[in-house]
C-alpha cells in the first residue's frame, strides 16, 4: 500500500529511514522522474533526504516537496 503525506503535515523523517519510499514531485527536477528506493538518511531541516534507489546508486540531498511511504499490510 502507498501513503501520501500531506504536503502541510509534519512527517518525522527520521522514523522512514530503512522504510521503501517513492520520491515525486521534489525540487531542483528537470524531469518527472519517480525516486524509488530506501531511505537511508535525511537532513536535520528535513528538506533533503538520502535514497538507495532499487538499482542499488546512492542519492544524497535529494530535495523534496513530497513522499509516498510504501506500508506492509498485515
Amino acid at each position: 500500500m502507498l501513503e501520501d503525506t500531506n504536503e502541510d503535515e509534519d512527517i518525522d523523517v527520521e522514523k522512514l529511514i530503512g522504510y521503501q519510499v517513492e520520491i515525486r514531485n521534489y525540487i531542483d527536477s528537470d524531469t518527472k522522474k519517480v525516486i524509488k528506493g530506501e531511505m537511508t538518511g535525511f537532513s536535520k531541516s528535513n528538506k533533503y533526504v538520502n535514497v538507495k534507489t532499487s538499482d542499488g546508486e546512492q542519492l544524497n540531498k535529494v530535495k523534496i516537496k513530497q513522499v509516498y511511504i510504501y506500508i506492509p499490510e498485515c
